[in-house]
């Protein structure tokens, strides 16, 4: 389970693909079940990746102006920013999503070796929380995501939510 951890946490801070070898093969638990034996497996395979990737509040010239982690509310539009590399001709896709649903998604053609792609959001001021954009290809494997929190994280009047920490068994069970 440490093992599954960790590949999972180094895989979502690389950029690019997940590498998969047979090294990566993970052992499934005895209770999992096979949903389909005809299913294919699709592994990717380009070397391309996202080089930067950030919310901003202006695009000029190609580059973000600024970089956005919390945006205060009333301000009416975001957007975010993708440098590509080693992508030319494949389609890359910006999955805009909204406290956890997605919400729109913008697809681009990359034109070359080192492409730079940006898509815009309008923001009502009933839409604060958590934003999210997940860069995908065209059969919605991901490269890279990113957040920004709009607005205030909770309203003042409640006090945030506390999660007690999951309990950990040393035992086994009879």
């Amino acid at each position: 389970m440490e093992r599954l951890a960790s590949i999972l946490l180094v895989s979502l801070l690389l950029p690019g693909h997940i590498p998969i070898s047979s090294a990566d093969k993970i052992a499934a638990p005895m209770s999992s079940k096979v949903i389909s034996k005809n299913t294919p497996t699709v592994i990717p395979t380009d070397k391309g990746s996202v080089s930067r990737a950030l919310f901003t509040t202006m695009v000029k010239q190609r580059e973000p102006l600024d970089e956005v982690v919390v945006l205060e509310d009333g301000i009416p539009q975001v957007y975010f920013f993708t440098e590509l590399r080693q992508l030319k001709g494949k389609v890359i896709v910006h999955r805009w999503e909204y406290n956890g649903k997605v919400v729109s998604e913008v697809a681009f053609k990359v034109g070359g070796n080192r492409w730079r792609v940006y898509s815009k959001k309008s923001l009502r001021p009933d839409q604060q929380g958590k934003w999210t954009v997940v860069v995908v290809d065209d059969k919605g494997w991901p490269y890279r995501a990113a957040m920004f929190q709009y607005g205030e994280d909770t309203p003042a009047s409640e006090p945030p939510e506390v999660i007690p920490p999951a309990r950990v068994s040393t035992s086994i069970p009879e």
